[in-house]
C-alpha cells in the first residue's frame, strides 16, 4: 500500500476536499484520512499544523506517524499572487519552487502522463506555468514586487520549500498546488502577531483587526471570497490527482 500525504497551512484550505474524511488530531496536526478507493493501492490522508516551514514538518510527521512514510508529497494551500496574470480565486499547479531565503530550487513533479492531461482539464491550472517563493514572513505588496523581480517567481507562500526540501532529500515525489487568496496589490494584515508560535492563525486578533479597520472591510471580505474560490479548486485539482493515482 501507497500513502499520498497533502499538507496545507489551515484547515479551511482543505476542507471541501476532506468532508467525509476520517477526521483525528495527532502531534499538534489536523488529520484527515482517505481509504483506498477501489482498483488503487494508494491511502491519503491531509494534514494542516499551521503557517509556515515548521508547522508544514509538524503536519508531515504526524502523517506518517498515522498512515506510514510518504511515498508522495503534496503541498497544497493558498498563495498569493506576484502578477496580475495568475488571478486571485484560481488554482495552479506549480513547476518549481524556489526557498526565497537560501536560493534554493526545487523541480516539482507531474503526476504522469495520462493522468496530468486529465488534472489540467478538470481544473483551472495552467500547467507547468507557476513558480513559486517560499518565505519565513506573510508577503505584503512590497515584498511581493521585491519576488517577481529578483526571483522570477509567479506565487509566494511559506510552506512549500521545506517540503520539497524533505521530499528531495529522501527520494520521495513532490507536487504542489496553490489556490490564489489575493492579489498583488491586495493589502493583507501582515502583523506578526496574527499567528501565534506554533504557526496558528490568531483569529481573535484578526477580528480585532478588522473592528479597528473599517476601512479594509471590502478588501478583507474580497480575500475571503477568493479564499473560498480557491480551496474549490484546490479540491477539484487534488481529487484528479488522487483519481489518476494507480
Amino acid at each position: 500500500m501507497r500513502h499520498g500525504i497533502i499538507v496545507a497551512a489551515l484547515a479551511g484550505e482543505l476542507r471541501p476536499l476532506v468532508r467525509g474524511w476520517t477526521h483525528t488530531t495527532r502531534g499538534g496536526a489536523a488529520l484527515w484520512q482517505r481509504p483506498p478507493a477501489p482498483g488503487t493501492d494508494w491511502t491519503w490522508t491531509a494534514a494542516c499544523a499551521g503557517i509556515g516551514r515548521a508547522p508544514a514538518l509538524r503536519a508531515l510527521a504526524a502523517a506518517e506517524a498515522a498512515g506510514g512514510p510518504a511515498h508522495r508529497i503534496i503541498s497544497a494551500g493558498f498563495a498569493g499572487a506576484l502578477s496580475v496574470q495568475h488571478a486571485p480565486g484560481e488554482t495552479f499547479e506549480v513547476s518549481e519552487v524556489i526557498d526565497a531565503s537560501t536560493g534554493e530550487r526545487f523541480k516539482c513533479a507531474r503526476w504522469g502522463a495520462p493522468g496530468y492531461s486529465d488534472v489540467k482539464r478538470r481544473t483551472a491550472a495552467i500547467g507547468a506555468k507557476a513558480v513559486l517563493a517560499t518565505v519565513d514572513r506573510i508577503a505584503d505588496s512590497a515584498e511581493k514586487s521585491r519576488l517577481a523581480a529578483d526571483l522570477q517567481t509567479d506565487l509566494v507562500d511559506m510552506e512549500a520549500a521545506a517540503l520539497a526540501q524533505i521530499a528531495q532529500v529522501r527520494g520521495v515525489a513532490f507536487s504542489c498546488f496553490k489556490g490564489i487568496s489575493d492579489g498583488p496589490a491586495d493589502r493583507i494584515p501582515t502583523n506578526p502577531s496574527f499567528v501565534d508560535p506554533n504557526g496558528r492563525l490568531r483569529y481573535g486578533h484578526l477580528i480585532a483587526y478588522a473592528v479597528l479597520h473599517p476601512s479594509q472591510w471590502v478588501n478583507l471580505v474580497r480575500i475571503g471570497q477568493n479564499s473560498g474560490k480557491a480551496a474549490r479548486g484546490l479540491k477539484t485539482a487534488l481529487q484528479a490527482v488522487m483519481d489518476d493515482a494507480s
